[in-house]
């Protein structure tokens, strides 16, 4: 199994994100109108210009040519195509994950203790995680929760659903190594982490059908020769 995960690093060019909206879809510029920060408009144009052009690449076709389907919690899909995607963005990083033939979840998060992050634990952490967070001293507290979260909403983005749906399975075992995380009725997933920066958490999580060892992804850093290939295609 081939597992890309390109890193967009913001801010990204202006030539990225005027070539970029130009391939947005009806259904995208609607969601871009609905952004009302210009930096996350750019990073949202960024992140889907990416995909676009890296799965034009492997699929052979103009980047415009893609027609997303999306599930119900909005996330996009090609039914019946040889690659599974997902996108995740934080601070000053975007993740663009492709996978060959299989379901994709990827999440980043930058590192932050302004947040009261034992209550929101409380709303999506197994009890399990819960205990494990409530026993880590304050200083890496910020740390440990992210490491969990990042994996959580990985395994959440995989299956296509939301983050509450979770709360009974844990990750723990992901967290020092790669581990499979089985939710029940719905299969098991590779769960990984990502290391991208010191500042930041990253996982990824890989459908783990008929993959009987945890896949090695192939880390790229995006430039925009890649860019300048697509659009000459």
């Amino acid at each position: 199994m081939m597992v890309e995960i390109w890193v967009v690093t913001f801010p990204v060019s202006r030539h990225l994100i005027s070539v970029g909206q130009t391939w947005l879809d009806a259904d995208e510029t609607a969601r871009l109108t609905q952004i009302t920060s210009p930096i996350a408009q750019d990073r949202f144009v960024a992140c889907r210009t990416v995909l676009r052009t890296v799965l034009s690449h492997k699929m052979q076709c103009a980047p415009t040519d893609f027609r997303w389907k999306y599930g119900a919690s909005g996330k996009p899909e090609l039914p019946g195509a040889p690659w599974g995607f997902n996108i995740s963005h934080s601070g000053d990083f975007g993740l663009v994950a492709v996978a060959s033939s299989a379901y994709i979840g990827v999440d980043i998060e930058g590192l932050s203790d302004r947040r009261n992050l034992n209550a929101i634990a409380r709303h999506v952490f197994h009890p399990d995680e819960l205990a494990v967070l409530e026993s880590v001293p304050a200083g890496n507290r910020a740390r440990f929760f992210y490491d969990i979260w990042v994996r959580k909403e990985a395994v959440t983005k995989w299956l296509g659903d939301s983050i509450f749906q979770v709360k009974q399975i844990s990750v723990l075992d992901a967290l020092s190594s790669p581990a499979q995380v089985v939710v029940d009725g719905r299969g098991a997933a590779w769960v990984l982490p990502l290391r991208i920066s010191s500042r930041f958490a990253a996982a990824v999580a890989i459908d783990a059908a008929g993959v009987p060892e945890c896949p090695t992804p192939d880390i790229r850093e995006w430039g925009d020769s890649l860019l300048t290939t697509t659009v000459g295609y």
